[in-house]
């Protein structure tokens, strides 16, 4: 006799427990049957979103979460979970239009506005959140995470001071998670008024570091999104012992993150057959990272002796990694908690991890604590010292570290001959735009520093008033930030400060093709100190266009100059003081013949920085020397 069907109550208390008991895919095909019952079930849909955000999986969640809404408009869980699953994903406008719609839907549910707040925090909106909350937080005057929320967005509007008040009364009040506590006491700002405020800063940091180190608190580590290894970059000091004792801190106060593979524990010798490497990052799709190291990635997976996995953080796969997918590379989409991702990447057994970009994102960073391979080693994506003991190796260039590099890294310092990138030459846009196109001035002497906000150190102010004074037809082009406001605001107050006004002018950040032409507009383009450019000196040179830079003391001051090192531009406008940068650029604007005889001159030599040149590196090698500790080849 045939059994009845079960019902959809009953298959969903079903789903919750395979749930549970952490059967995911069980649970996902008891949804699939209610669905089956009712295809607009949308607690069913939301699960099944919610199951796979916990792998990982996005935009599949996304989809779910988006059907779930379809089905029930008034879904107020779905909208929260679809705003965060885009915020995973970088998308932005989405997850701020996604928690407004959820505050319309249920204003009076703090989560909601709690969720929209987050989402501006993360999405340049923080200019915004003080304002917000001074109009909804009285309606909500027991929710300690608004409060803690607007503590958070004062800090990060420059507001230290009403900052700090505040967060001593939700500290009186309330009982705030410490990872709260731990991103608003460790907090960086992207931009600084002064190397004064920079320098008190980082002892606030340090103090932090300590004091919860003595405290031993507990917490998630995913639910601390600050980077400080991304900011303390900017600095131009010696990260080296500051980053030690933050890593300390964490093993301390997150154990989860001293997993140790099974197959780690064991004598690290390959014993034959393929050599296992895996890549791990969020940044390999189109982002500078990519654009940098997936050509990389790709050269070694040529070699018969390796098997190249990405280990995907973020989950996205666009076009720029179809060639991956065809070169045979598996993509791994990494689960969204840590066990799981560190579990992912230990069945994989690999022999050798590579993190292109540590600093840039909080799961790399926790990943990379925790022993996931016999050798791991982080490539120049964000050119600085970890402070992490489970990097052994920092795979840079000999082209960029100075001498006595050694002393800046807690890792191993390994270097190829040349550059470590392999970078696709720019291609130029079918039609370069005019000055007049773009609405810059056709008569000034055009200055342009098309750099990420956060290398603008508070020193480079001066030489760019000194540039001004030095050169009456000069006009500087800087650009806003892309992810905060505030940021924006501080280095109008600065620059304006020393300069006039009428003869600087800030654009919102571009796309690429509009950005080659206003590159190709410049009289000079300028580097920054300290921390230069990156991919914007490899398009730069692609082009035939010079820039004009000063050589610091860490790689990540020196790419610049690394380029024109290996390309053997022995005339290139490299300034050894300010006072010489500010020479170099002047005559690089002025100097017509100067500046045309080095553009032909990068024209002709700057096949050697991109993809195809024979100089280009090959990680193969420098893997087996690894492998076989025989690495004293590649040491400065």
């Amino acid at each position: 006799m045939n059994q009845p069907a079960a019902s959809t109550r009953k298959l969903m208390k079903m789903a919750q427990s395979a749930l549970q008991k952490k059967r995911g895919q069980d649970a996902i095909d008891l949804l699939q049957q209610v669905l089956a019952m009712n295809p607009y079930h949308a607690d069913a849909l939301h699960q099944i979103g919610f199951i796979l955000h916990g792998a990982g999986n996005y935009a599949g969640a996304a989809d779910f979460y988006q059907r779930a809404i379809q089905a029930d408009p008034g879904h107020v869980e779905s909208y929260l979970l679809l705003s965060r699953a885009f915020e995973a994903q970088d998308y932005g406008t989405q997850a701020v239009q996604v928690a407004a719609r959820a505050c319309e839907i249920a204003p009076a549910n703090p989560a909601t506005h709690a969720a929209l707040v987050k989402a501006l925090l993360r999405f340049n909106g923080a200019h915004e959140v003080p304002r917000y909350l001074e109009r909804h937080l009285p309606n909500f005057p027991d929710s300690m995470e608004l409060h803690a929320y607007d503590c958070f967005a004062l800090r990060v509007n420059n507001r230290h001071a009403e900052a700090d008040v505040g967060y001593r009364a939700l500290m009186a009040r309330f009982r705030v998670p410490v990872p709260f506590q731990v991103m608003y006491e460790t907090y960086l700002p992207r931009l600084y008024l002064s190397t004064a405020q920079i320098d008190s800063v980082r002892e606030a940091f340090g103090q932090s570091i300590d004091n919860f180190m003595q405290k031993k608190l507990r917490f998630d580590a995913l639910q601390i999104t600050n980077h400080p290894l991304f900011a303390l970059a900017y600095h131009h000091r010696d990260n080296r012992e500051l980053l030690q004792r933050y890593t300390q801190m964490l093993r301390v106060c997150a154990p989860e993150l001293n997993y140790t593979a099974a197959h780690c524990k064991v004598a690290p010798l390959h014993t034959g057959g393929k050599i296992r490497v895996g890549f791990v990052s969020r940044h390999m799709h189109d982002h500078s990272v990519g654009r940098c190291y997936r050509n990389l990635m790709l050269a070694l997976a040529r070699h018969p002796g390796f098997a190249v996995t990405l280990f995907n953080v973020a989950g996205i796969v666009d076009a720029t990694l179809d060639g991956l997918g065809a070169a045979g590379i598996p993509m791994i989409s990494l689960p969204g908690t840590l066990a799981a991702a560190q579990g992912a990447i230990a069945r994989e057994k690999p022999d050798i991890l590579i993190y292109p970009d540590i600093g840039m994102d909080a799961m790399t960073h926790y990943l990379a604590m925790a022993r996931l391979a016999p050798h791991q080693c982080c490539l120049q994506g964000h050119p600085e010292t970890t402070g992490i003991d489970t990097i052994d190796y920092v795979i840079s260039a000999r082209a960029y570290e100075p001498p006595q590099a050694n002393r800046n890294y807690g890792e191993q310092l390994l270097c190829h001959p040349g550059i470590d990138t392999v970078f696709s030459r720019p291609q130029a846009p079918e039609r370069w735009l005019t000055r007049e196109e773009l609405g810059l001035p056709a008569d000034r002497n055009l200055y342009i520093c098309p750099m990420a906000i956060q290398k603008i150190h508070p020193d480079f102010d001066s030489a760019l008033a000194g540039i001004l004074a030095h050169d009456s037809k000069a006009t500087l082009l800087l650009f806003h930030d892309f992810q905060q406001q505030t940021a924006s605001d501080i280095l109008k107050q600065r620059i304006l400060k020393h300069c006039d006004p009428a003869r600087v002018i800030f654009l919102n950040w571009q796309p690429l093709d509009v950005l080659f032409s206003i590159l190709h507009t410049a009289d000079a383009i300028l580097d920054t100190f300290y921390f230069g450019a990156g991919t914007t000196s490899q398009y730069a040179f692609g082009f035939g266009l010079p820039i004009v830079t000063m050589p610091g003391d860490y790689a990540r001051g020196r790419m610049v100059y690394g380029y024109y090192s290996v390309m053997g531009i022995a005339d290139a406008p490299v300034a050894e003081n300010p006072e010489d940068y500010i020479a170099c650029a002047v005559k690089l604007a002025n100097d017509t013949a100067y500046r045309n005889r080095l553009s032909a001159e990068l024209l002709q030599k700057n096949a050697v920085l991109f993809e195809g040149s024979p100089t280009t590196p090959d990680l193969a090698p420098l893997l087996h020397a690894i492998l076989n500790r025989q690495t004293d080849a590649y040491r400065i």
